[in-house]
């Protein structure tokens, strides 16, 4: 079986050190790899970047994301100035010893035929030592647009991007390369054990010809990625909140404060989350908020009270049927 990565979109969205300069070691004693977004927007200096590189062990892994002159600006035109570009982020991610650089491309790429030409003068026109990944979208809606598409990945061997959660790749050259956002608006996600299972299973078919890269960007990456890592190591699936029952519940109502609220704005604000009712039995918070009555909360007593009518005391068995 071939080598699994596992790791978040950054390391700076979670507590995980006391310090700014301890954040990505403490990150790198809980995950093998991580991708770094800030570039993006942004192109860091070299001697961050060996800074960073110096701070993490020997085998961990980085993928850096082709900053936007490239990829939204640029449009993959071959240009001096973006060819230019695209030459520094290799440097970068030479002096990172990463693994892969991330080209992601806008919604609308594809709507101009013209785009796709120019991919192609672009990946004709550059050489790169190190494993591209293209996250293109949009190519679902026509025959012909996968057809040229899987042409341009294999012509220039570069592995497609996608969500493993809902598309497997066209196409992977040296890695298969995921980039895992769920099934809610934008990255308004948490993964259930069901939905943990389904992607293990798909991504161990996967791991038969390649190495495989999961790069989590739900809302909850940090505690996606790591229950992942432990199904894949363990077998095992841990907890998806810090506490059981009703507590685990209000205790991920309570990361967002606006009162009054109607049950309509608390399934938008928090129907997406994954809470414990018991050790062994995770729902979605939906499944409970949708029960509620059609009234405004004034405050998180409240809630908490209709919470409790509506699960009264029931065992596991009893959630179970209920839900």
């Amino acid at each position: 079986m071939n080598q699994l990565y596992i790791g978040c979109g950054g390391w700076a969205y979670a507590d995980f050190g006391d310090s700014p300069g301890t954040q990505l070691e403490n990150y790198a004693k809980l995950f093998n790899f991580v991708e770094i977004n800030s570039t993006f927007y942004s192109i860091p200096k070299i001697t961050l970047c060996e800074r960073w590189r110096k701070s993490v062990p020997a085998d961990f892994s980085f993928a850096i994301k082709c900053n936007r002159g490239v990829s939204h600006l640029g449009l993959l035109k071959s240009s001096n100035q973006v060819i230019k570009l695209f030459k520094k982020m290799i440097e970068i991610c030479k002096t990172l010893k990463a693994m892969a650089l991330v080209i992601q491309t806008p919604q609308s790429f594809l709507n101009k035929p013209q785009n796709l030409k120019n991919a192609n003068d672009f990946f004709a026109s550059i050489e790169s030592p190190i494993d591209l990944v293209w996250e293109v979208r949009g190519y679902q809606r026509s025959p012909q647009l996968k057809s040229e598409l899987l042409q341009t990945f294999s012509e220039y061997n570069i592995s497609h991007c996608t969500d493993i959660s809902k598309d497997v790749p066209l196409y992977t050259a040296n890695l298969v390369y995921s980039r895992i956002f769920g099934h809610g608006k934008q990255n308004m996600w948490q993964f259930s054990d069901e939905e943990i299972k389904s992607i293990h299973n798909t991504v161990e078919n996967l791991r038969k010809e390649k190495k495989v890269v999961l790069s989590f960007h739900t809302m909850r990456m940090e505690r996606d990625s790591a229950r992942y890592q432990e199904f894949s190591n363990k077998n095992v699936l841990i907890p998806a909140t810090n506490s059981i029952g009703l507590q685990s519940f209000m205790d991920v109502i309570k990361e967002y404060n606006k009162f009054p609220i109607s049950k309509k704005e608390l399934l938008e604000a928090h129907g997406w989350k994954i809470v414990d009712m018991t050790s062994n039995l995770r729902i979605r918070a939906s499944e409970l908020l949708k029960k509620l009555p059609n009234q405004k909360f004034s405050n998180f007593g409240l809630i908490e009270k209709s919470l409790q009518n509506i699960i009264g005391n029931k065992n596991q068995k009893k959630l179970e049927q209920f839900i």
